[in-house]
């Protein structure tokens, strides 16, 4: 069986440029968020100790994509600046049904626009410099007191956590302080 090539993809020809823009309204009814509004979502996430709360109070003092936050490693930060060189970036798939999904995401030393202004560096105000760092992984140190924190047993914090013992988890409770069941029977026992 003789394969037969078609020698130019017609494709090829096709100027992709108009398609490439977004189609921008003119009288958009998005809005920015006033000072006001700033300040209250920054006081509100000030008593959140959640990642996404942080994340959303540093975007608040800086100006990047949300590629690039989610990109942003500790090792960006240096002598009060922060500096862009990285996007999380997706690939999208399309399935047979021509419907689109994300694929693979990757941190790469790419940044969305023009590159000779998409690389920058930030000036870190005292407040975005404030932020405490804290490691990803932290949000299985919490998940897991929080857990224990509403009663649930060692054991199965053990099992969603995938520790082959229970030793290993009792590491991961943060702030084990005893509850008021506790301390009343401590007073009644010994005082």
């Amino acid at each position: 069986m003789s394969l037969k090539l078609i020698p130019h993809n017609p494709l090829a020809d096709v100027d992709l440029k108009p398609f490439r823009k977004r189609c921008i309204p003119k009288n958009s009814t998005k809005d920015n968020y006033t000072l006001e509004e700033r300040r209250k979502i920054l006081d509100y996430l000030a008593e959140c100790e959640d990642i996404y709360a942080l994340a959303i109070q540093l975007d608040f003092y800086l100006c990047v994509r949300i590629g690039e936050l989610l990109a942003i490693k500790y090792s960006d930060i240096q002598n009060g600046f922060l500096h862009i060189n990285h996007s999380m970036r997706g690939t999208y798939e399309m399935d047979d049904d021509m419907n689109f999904s994300i694929g693979k995401i990757t941190n790469e030393e790419r940044i969305k626009g023009n590159q000779s202004t998409g690389f920058r560096q930030i000036p870190l105000t005292d407040k975005a410099l404030g932020i405490k760092y804290r490691s990803s992984h932290q949000i299985r140190f919490t998940v897991a007191t929080l857990l224990y924190d509403e009663g649930v047993s060692i054991t199965k914090i053990s099992s969603l956590l995938g520790h082959a013992d229970t030793a290993t988890t009792w590491l991961y409770i943060r702030k084990n302080n005893p509850d008021e069941a506790t301390i009343n029977a401590m007073k009644s026992l010994l005082d």
